[in-house]
């Protein structure tokens, strides 16, 4: 039924009259969920999406934005690898902060099928085409093809804008060597994007940690943090870049924490931040005076497990939110 509904709105929407029935359905696509809020019989839409791929690209120009939306969504149903296309023409041509939604919620579903359209056009592409291209790589999830594409992107155009949001999109550990590089820019808000987007990729890792090159990582944060607003400073870009570093320092079990730890508190740190940084440096301490207790299994040492109350609490400051272009 919600199929059937969709699909008398697509060709009402086409013969340019729609009758009060489809109307109503309009209100599923005016929303910023992405898709319908019930349940459609996609491969009936996929197949009447690939039978009238060009009067739905006509309905993208359409005046109304849920029309808009509806003949986007209704594309995406193909997983069709030309569909980086239609989904740039509708972020240019925005009128409507929802569209954001339905676009880039198109860009995950098509993935990384659509990873070589949107990467033409972010290394040729110009002005905001080119940004809206950047940003879709990283909402396809698209993996190593699109950590390879963004690694592309980076080396023609630098970390222009939406390279570093894009990294952080993208929830894979490849992306971590090359937002790591963007660590020891001067501007503190270009360095907190880039700290996220590590985080990003570490957070992406299921499992145990396995990254070469841990100590000179390291070493990027340390240096990405050094500046004493980072944890004198109560106000973003210092308190985000303050909250991610920390956080990446735990997912590397840097041992160098804990020292970075007591030179904040040691100098003075915000108000905002004493009660988490001591908390943390606390547990810390703790767990570096205790001595493991040591069996034997197969010959080996193995050392006592730590309990759930001596799991360090991640720093509740400023997190990520995600922002797109407008």
């Amino acid at each position: 039924m919600a199929a059937a509904a969709i699909l008398q709105l697509l060709q009402g929407a086409n013969g340019g009259r729609l009758a009060r029935a489809q109307r109503a359905t309009l209100s599923w696509f005016e929303s910023s969920a992405g898709r319908p809020p019930v349940a459609v019989d996609e491969a009936v839409i996929a197949a009447y999406a690939n039978a009238h791929w060009r009067q739905l690209r006509r309905l993208l120009r359409h005046r109304d934005d849920r029309v808009r939306h509806a003949a986007l969504w209704a594309m995406t149903m193909t997983r069709r690898s030309d569909l980086a296309v239609p989904i740039l023409e509708l972020l240019v041509e925005q009128r409507h902060f929802s569209t954001h939604d339905f676009a880039y919620a198109a860009a995950t579903r098509g993935g990384e099928a659509l990873v070589a359209g949107f990467e033409h056009v972010a290394l040729h592409g110009r002005g905001r085409r080119r940004l809206f291209a950047i940003e879709c790589l990283g909402m396809t999830r698209g993996g190593a093809p699109a950590v390879a594409a963004l690694a592309r992107v980076v080396r023609r155009h630098g970390f222009a804008k939406g390279v570093l949001n894009a990294l952080y999109n993208v929830a894979d550990v490849g992306v971590v060597p090359i937002a790591a590089r963007a660590l020891t820019d001067g501007d503190p808000a270009v360095r907190m994007d880039a700290m996220a987007a590590v985080l990003g990729g570490l957070e992406a890792v299921r499992g145990k940690l396995r990254l070469a090159g841990r100590a000179d990582l390291t070493r990027r944060v340390l240096t990405a943090l050094a500046d004493p607003r980072t944890w004198r400073e109560g106000n973003d870009p210092w308190a985000s870049l303050l909250g991610f570093g920390v956080d990446v320092l735990q997912k590397l079990g840097a041992r160098a924490l804990l020292p970075f730890l007591r030179r904040c508190l040691r100098q003075g740190v915000h108000a905002d931040h004493q009660q988490e940084l001591a908390e943390i440096e606390r547990k810390l301490r703790t767990r570096s005076r205790r001595r493991p207790v040591v069996g034997r299994a197969l010959g080996k040492k193995v050392p006592l497990r730590a309990s759930r109350s001596d799991r360090v609490v991640l720093l509740p400051v400023a997190r990520r939110v995600v922002g797109f272009p407008c």
